[in-house]
């Protein structure tokens, strides 16, 4: 059955630190995380998996909408940087207009 994964992602501030691990960056960071969960469900299509990529701090940003292109999903997830306040709830609201 196909599988629509909204990967909401923190990149304020926080995420900064403490790296390699537990942080934005890294290998133990939170995008290893988000690639290594794309490749787990490659190949992704119509019949299978999508991905779309949300990030947070101050305001949400919706990197990629809804997507079947691992190379998309992976630049999206490449862009982010970590800076600025948290507003986990700007993420939830982005997300939530995603299933609109």
């Amino acid at each position: 059955a196909p599988i629509d994964f909204a990967l909401l992602l923190d990149e304020s501030f926080s995420m900064s630190r403490p790296e390699p691990d537990g942080s934005l960056d890294g290998p133990g960071g939170s995008k290893a995380f988000a690639k290594k969960l794309v490749t787990m469900f490659l190949p992704l299509g119509i019949n299978a998996s999508r991905f779309s990529v949300v990030s947070f701090a101050a305001d949400a940003t919706t990197r990629v909408g809804w997507s079947y292109d691992e190379t998309e999903i992976n630049d999206g997830i490449d862009d982010m940087t970590a800076d600025g306040l948290t507003s986990i709830s700007d993420g939830f609201e982005a997300v939530r207009h995603l299933f609109d």
